[in-house]
């Protein structure tokens, strides 16, 4: 990808030969990594399809190169309409969302509840209804 030049680069290889793999399977996607957020705790393997103009657009950002990434490209190919994977992408990525938003939701709505009762019995609230979003602002 040339909008970070240096920081973005081309995996050659790697251990689990997941880059290979994908680049085989799907001629259009290529994979690299972003050293700066790898750096920083951010995910950095980056893939990308190169269109039929020769352009790259991001398909998306993941954490892991391992088999977890081939899975998801294979969901994605199983849903293909057309040769759109962004958007098939997209929508994987709003599912783990939402998966990830109600496990969220699991762990923390009891405590959630406990403590909007005890907000309305003290006087501090006067609805029970308390909505918590783990969204940044």
């Amino acid at each position: 990808m040339e909008a970070n030049p240096g920081r973005v680069v081309t995996i050659e290889d790697d251990v689990l030969g997941i880059k290979r793999r994908i680049e085989q399977r799907w001629p259009d996607l290529r994979v690299y990594i972003d050293k700066d957020n790898i750096e920083n705790g951010y995910p950095g393997f980056i893939v990308a399809e190169i269109r039929k103009d020769g352009e790259e657009e991001l398909v998306g950002e993941y954490e892991w190169l391992d088999e977890r990434l081939i899975q998801r490209l294979e969901q994605a190919d199983q849903w293909r309409v057309g040769n759109d994977v962004v958007k098939l992408m997209d929508a994987l990525d709003a599912v783990a969302q939402r998966e990830q938003d109600h496990k969220l939701s699991e762990a923390i709505g009891d405590a959630t509840e406990r403590m909007a009762h005890a907000l309305v019995k003290d006087g501090v609230i006067t609805k029970s209804k308390v909505f918590v979003s783990n969204r940044p602002t």
